[in-house]
């Protein structure tokens, strides 16, 4: 009977370190957080250059990361940025005005995206309202939109 009740007691300390083991080995250090698409959004951040003696300039910058390395071509899957403020959109930043730089990390992906135009061009932007950014990707044939709202426009004078 002895026996029987520290076998028992054994195997429930098993159960309990497999449990701690199982949920340590869970957790993650990662900024990103997968989601359902396999993309997520961060960093992302927009500023207004209007410092005297140059042009004024509107720029977002911000990483998107596609999780599982889900690119099968080197066609750079970032098509366009879509900026908005109270529910109108504001300014498209199309493929060719985006600087796109990629890397592999633990077998994702990470897109690093800037993009800048003149400030001219943001018609009906108000710098003193926040806006929300639509990343639009296109994976595997698959057009993806991810959007991160309640971003503040940082002025540089």
């Amino acid at each position: 009977m002895l026996y029987t009740k520290r076998k028992n007691i054994f195997i429930s300390y098993l159960l309990v370190l497999s449990l701690v083991a199982f949920i340590s080995g869970c957790s993650s250090e990662n900024v990103f957080k997968n989601d359902d698409a396999g993309v997520n959004l961060s960093d992302v951040s927009s500023w207004v250059n209007l410092m005297p003696g140059n042009k004024a300039s509107f720029h977002i910058t911000g990483n998107v990361l596609i999780f599982n390395n889900n690119i099968k071509s080197e066609v750079e899957n970032v098509i366009a940025v879509q900026v908005m403020q109270d529910d109108k959109r504001i300014y498209t930043f199309e493929h060719k005005e985006l600087e796109l730089i990629k890397s592999v990390e633990n077998g994702n992906t990470i897109i690093f995206v800037s993009c800048s135009a003149a400030l001219e061009k943001l018609t009906g932007l108000n710098l003193d309202k926040s806006i929300t950014v639509k990343f639009i990707l296109l994976i595997n044939k698959l057009k993806i939109e991810k959007i991160i709202s309640s971003i503040k426009i940082i002025k540089a004078y």
